[in-house]
């Protein structure tokens, strides 16, 4: 029989807290990035109008903090949902069309993350005794879904460390996505408010639209980190539980030898 970890009520907050890494801050960074770029500056001149006039008025900052509470807690919830979105459209187009062709998970690169050689071999033995499948035959990325299983069943503790391995490749990857998404929107933006009124400012754009590109490159690296921790991390857990479960039977055996 599997241990059993109890996390109790406290599993709940990190569970809350891997859904606003992994699909709440991508979609806000996608509704504000939209928001900023067309209404930016009438928001702003709004926005200063009524600090100078109704801001002052009495009366109005109690209703404005129930207004501001109430479209805060919407504003979570379609940003869940726009985010939940983008985690499975940016997982196919980046995991799978950009990323697709890089299998960069290999034996010698689980003994490099992990630090200590002669693991590969340990693994697949382990891995065969598990689920009776041969390691060599599998894609590491998608046979390390197996582990996580396991290590759920195991370990719900460890269990949420890899949900939060997930949460920070999905956040990452769906940056990427919003990045180039909220960059091709600031060009169109800059082309129709040249072409409309002639007032669009290129020193704006361009810092803007470099900004949006420097965030594309950094969530890359960032998306590349996450995305080799999520897989070797499920197998070094994997291979800790599996060492674990086998002491502790050797402890039950060798207990039972000395009692007779």
């Amino acid at each position: 029989m599997a241990e059993s970890e109890s996390v109790g009520g406290k599993g709940v907050i990190p569970h809350f807290f891997y859904d606003v890494i992994s699909f709440i801050i991508p979609g806000s960074y996608l509704i504000f990035g939209i928001f900023l770029i067309w209404f930016g500056q009438e928001w702003s001149e709004a926005l200063y109008g009524w600090t100078k006039t109704g801001g002052k008025e009495e009366g109005s900052i109690a209703a404005t903090s129930v207004l501001v509470g109430i479209a805060f807690i919407i504003f979570l919830a379609i940003s869940s949902f726009v985010g939940f979105l983008l985690s499975a459209l940016s997982y196919k187009v980046i995991e799978i069309r950009i990323w697709g062709g890089k299998e960069s998970y290999t034996m010698l690169g689980l003994e490099t993350y992990m630090g200590i050689k002669g693991q590969g071999e340990k693994l697949k033995g382990n891995f065969n005794s598990k689920f009776e499948l041969d390691l060599e035959d599998c894609k590491l990325d998608q046979a390390s879904n197996l582990c996580a299983y396991y290590i759920w069943d195991h370990s719900p503790l460890l269990g949420t460390m890899t949900g939060r391995f997930d949460a920070e490749k999905i956040m990452s990857q769906s940056s990427i996505l919003v990045s180039f998404l909220l960059a091709a929107l600031d060009l169109i933006h800059y082309v129709y408010a040249a072409t409309e009124s002639g007032a669009a400012s290129l020193a704006v754009f361009l810092v803007s639209y470099m900004c949006l590109l420097l965030c594309a490159i950094v969530a890359s690296f960032a998306f590349d980190f996450h995305r080799e921790k999520r897989v070797y991390g499920r197998y070094q857990m994997f291979l800790m539980l599996v060492a674990k479960e086998e002491k502790r039977n050797n402890d039950d055996a060798t207990g039972k030898v000395d009692k007779t």
